[in-house]
């Protein structure tokens, strides 16, 4: 763990750059909208989230309804009481987001972010340090830190499981479930100590807004976020903000820097 210490103070200023050229992200067709619909007799999910988009998009397709799915913009839940939880996490309300086309029981209630919003960016990502207990992500200006509402994969966590392209397939999304299950598994970690058992996913230790870039650590272990809190605590991690503006702000005024596009 020494090592790891080491690391983070060597990495005590994360430098963050904001860079007014650098906002960019997917301009959706029409304005983005949570739709929900309750279907009595439940039915295969791809037909059903069709059904739902079909009252804003009469040509959204079963092949659409199929991409969504992956991407992460469909939950659903049982208005019986609670989801299965065979959906990706919850969110709130007890609905589930499921990544995986299914049947849903009778009385089920789908939930559909559309269009969902997707960032470019992406790929621009980098794994700049990788250890048993924490990564570091370089991350772009325009990607989230943590999942955005409906988009599961585009995100600083998410680069590192797929490696900066978003599954949009059923089998792109079992190949990714795979590899994140190989890369999370306990066979290569001391875990007599339940701290130092791995985390499902990564745990984000520290976030930088939507349209700055910088570096986002990520625990692998619940001793590595421990450690992590410990020298924010002590102020061993320090944060340095750079702003690059492309035209000179007068002497006295205070400028917030606002983000309007998409």
């Amino acid at each position: 763990m020494s090592q790891v210490v080491l690391l983070l103070l060597a990495l005590s200023a994360i430098s963050h750059t904001v860079s007014l050229s650098a906002f960019y992200t997917s301009t959706p067709p029409r304005p983005p909208v949570t739709l929900s619909k309750i279907f009595p007799n439940g039915g295969a999910l791809n037909s059903l989230v069709r059904d739902t988009v079909a009252s804003v998009d009469a040509d959204f397709t079963l092949q659409d309804a199929n991409e969504l799915i992956s991407v992460g913009g469909v939950s659903w839940r049982s208005e019986g009481g609670g989801g299965s939880g065979t959906g990706e996490g919850e969110e709130d309300d007890d609905y589930y987001q499921q990544l995986l086309p299914l049947n849903l029981p009778a009385s089920s209630a789908v939930r559909v972010h559309y269009p969902v919003r997707r960032f470019p960016s992406f790929p621009l990502c980098e794994v700049v340090h990788e250890d048993p207990s924490f990564i570091v992500v370089d991350k772009p200006a325009m990607l989230p830190s943590q999942p955005y509402k409906g988009n599961r994969w585009e995100n600083v966590v998410g680069y590192w499981e797929t490696g900066g392209k978003a599954p949009e397939t059923m089998e792109e999304v079992q190949s990714v479930q795979s590899a994140i299950s190989s890369l999370t598994s306990s066979s290569t970690y001391d875990t007599s100590d339940p701290l130092d058992v791995p985390l499902p996913r990564p745990h984000l230790l520290n976030r930088i807004d939507l349209p700055v870039s910088g570096l986002v650590v990520l625990g692998r272990t619940p001793r590595s976020r421990r450690t992590f809190s410990d020298l924010q605590k002590r102020n061993e991690v320090k944060k340095q903000y750079q702003c690059c503006s492309e035209h000179s702000i007068p002497t006295g005024v205070k400028k917030a820097l606002l983000y309007t596009g998409g």
